[in-house]
């Protein structure tokens, strides 16, 4: 399994099983204490992509031409 590294021993446990390997998951952390591997985890604070816009960033071409106009708030017409 290539990835098994980067998998904690609860997702190795359940891939092991979808496999067909019957082994315990408390076996499994054993297993994987005994190789030195370890699940990749988020840092504490991590929180995925950055919420700033880069300002050279180009936007994507409409290509389905929407247009976005409202008659008024909420879409009413005043």
């Amino acid at each position: 399994m290539a990835s098994a590294q980067s998998l904690g021993a609860d997702r190795l446990h359940r891939q092991l099983r979808r496999d067909g390997i019957r082994a315990g998951r408390k076996r499994v952390e054993q297993l994987m204490a005994d190789q030195g591997w370890q699940g990749a985890f988020l840092r504490r604070g991590w929180r995925g992509g950055s919420k700033k816009e880069d300002p050279r960033h180009t936007p994507a071409p409409d290509l389905v031409n929407r247009q976005f106009t409202a008659a008024g708030p909420n879409g009413g017409s005043g």
